[in-house]
């Protein structure tokens, strides 16, 4: 087996690609790019390693939910040889590097139209602790691209008088400007234009604003195409009027109370659910980041509104990530995105699911080529079935309560503003027979309505409230071609250890949360089963 690497490279005069291998390979003329020559300079490769939600602590994590995580992985290439008159490569420390594709062939005469393609995503930097011989070339899968600020625009600070747009007097220069996706409730605004009475909730075009003052509703008069008819209106007190193309409202008098709003974006129910959201943020992230290309795969986002069509929202005013964000919003329905192995561009969904179906293959626990397989515990609930799932929805932007509200606030909107969030529980208290020090989980989701949090509780309870076990096992790597992340195995002992089966069919079926690939020596990988 031969491992073939492609890394971009800026050198400070101009972008380049470096082509390098394990053991010396030339492509074929038929080839793009062709008769070129890869440099026998890799010395290791990997380990790298992926996982469907943030471990913590490594493989050991186990979690089932949160933050999808960036995958990382090193690349080690020989540095030149003085003596010998081998070309040296002092110069890599001054590159940018860009992406990375890492590929395989099984001899010298496969094309690289044969080859397998195993990696794509970011070079980082090079380390080295003996770099005057070798350099480590840090890796990212494409999950980094999206490990970036989701906001980028900012105010100027250059309304200073009537008239002069909505870019907030000085206070507010450099601050970030607030993005919704989906619906928010009692969300926090942004006096953008103080002698206009000029409010932003939102930086571009959401559906529909509905306005308050110290908790009351004000009437809506209407909405205008520009900000200069929104001025130029007619508004009394009590009235407001909407831009909704730049999220802007306007009020008839100076506000008494806290300013907020009830805030949607997205013209129908199923324009608000996880997976639109989610593919409106990726391309909000292509506006502001021109020289990036991140999309979802066909048919990806029709899967997951499939398994749950709710309608979620989130607001985001600080320096959040693009992938913080997104995890949140698919954390709510416990959702997944991974980048696609062989694309460098796009993205899976999927939402995890406990294993089932026909498994992509069968591991016998008595023979594992890496040693006895570990059983570690689960990270959600130290391993212990949850006799309770709590689901918080409906986190509204800002809490209000006594003096904060005006005298004819009704007493439930009242009680709504007391609280940040909302809440759906579902439980089993049987369980506490067995498990008596059986934990709660607590999820919180940018879920809007009661009824979907109140079904998420109850689909999660049948993943929590179960004893789950977490192997950790190390395979060879042909034999996990097929075991790529969210898959599932079977898992079997011939001596019927761990309450497995004794033979394929017969077994535990478990799903691949993470794997760990290691190509040096003996191309073996790491598997994280959860089941």
């Amino acid at each position: 087996m031969i491992i073939l690497a492609e890394f971009g490279v800026h050198d400070g005069s101009s972008e380049q690609t470096l082509y390098l291998s394990t053991d010396g390979y030339t492509s074929r003329p038929s080839d793009t790019p062709a008769n070129q020559y890869y440099m026998p300079r890799l010395q290791s490769v990997g380990p790298y390693e992926a996982h469907m939600f943030s471990s913590g602590d490594g493989l050991s994590g186990g979690t089932i939910g949160g933050q999808s995580e960036v995958g990382v992985g090193s690349v080690v290439v020989a540095n030149g040889r003085p003596y010998d008159g081998t070309e040296l490569i002092d110069d890599w420390i001054d590159f940018a590097f860009r992406a990375v594709t890492i590929r395989r062939v099984e001899t010298d005469k496969q094309s690289l139209a044969q080859a397998t393609t195993i990696f794509v995503g970011t070079a980082d930097r090079v380390v080295s602790t003996n770099s005057l011989e070798k350099f480590e070339v840090v890796i990212f899968d494409r999950l980094s691209d999206l490990n970036i600020p989701l906001l980028v625009n900012q105010y100027a600070g250059t309304t200073v008088a009537t008239g002069m747009g909505i870019e907030g007097e000085a206070d507010l220069a450099g601050q970030l400007k607030p993005k919704i996706w989906g619906t928010k409730h009692n969300a926090q605004c942004v006096a953008v234009n103080i002698y206009d009475l000029l409010y932003q909730v939102s930086d571009g075009a959401v559906s529909s604003i509905v306005a308050y003052d110290g908790g009351l509703a004000l009437d809506n008069i209407g909405d205008f195409t520009d900000t200069a008819a929104l001025v130029a209106a007619s508004i009394i007190p009590g009235q407001y009027g909407t831009c909704l193309s730049v999220g802007v409202f306007r009020l008839g008098e100076t506000a008494v109370g806290a300013v907020t709003a009830d805030v949607i974006e997205g013209t129908s129910p199923a324009d608000r659910t996880a997976a639109q959201v989610v593919n409106r943020i990726l391309a909000w992230v292509q506006d502001m980041y021109p020289g990036l290309t991140v999309e979802l795969s066909s048919g990806a986002m029709a899967a997951l509104d499939a398994l749950n069509s709710s309608e979620v929202g989130v607001v985001v005013n600080g320096s959040d990530t693009a992938i913080s964000v997104i995890s949140r919003v698919l954390n709510s329905v416990g959702g997944w995105m991974l980048p696609v192995a062989t694309s460098s561009s796009k993205f899976d969904l999927g939402r995890f699911e406990a294993p089932g179906g026909t498994p992509v293959a069968t591991f016998d626990l008595d023979d594992c080529f890496g040693g006895p397989p570990s059983r570690v515990d689960t990270g959600d609930g130290r391993g212990i079935p949850s006799y309770r799932v709590v689901v918080r929805y409906d986190q509204i932007g800002v809490t209000q309560r006594g003096d904060q509200l005006f005298g004819n606030v009704s007493a439930g909107r009242r009680a709504y503003l007391l609280d940040e969030w909302r809440q759906a529980s579902v439980e089993d208290t049987d369980l506490l027979n067995q498990y008596p020090k059986a934990p709660t989980a607590t999820i919180d989701t940018c879920l809007i309505n009661q009824t979907d949090a109140q079904a998420e509780a109850a689909r999660l309870l049948v993943l929590y409230s179960v004893r789950r076990d977490h192997y950790q096992m190390t395979v060879w790597m042909d034999d996990a071609t097929a075991c790529v992340i969210g898959s599932v195995v079977e898992l079997v002992s011939r001596d019927g250890r761990m309450m497995l089966g004794t033979e394929a069919g017969a077994g535990k079926l478990f799903r691949v949360i993470g794997r760990r690939d290691d190509y040096d020596d003996v191309p073996r990988v790491t598997l994280d089963l959860w089941g």
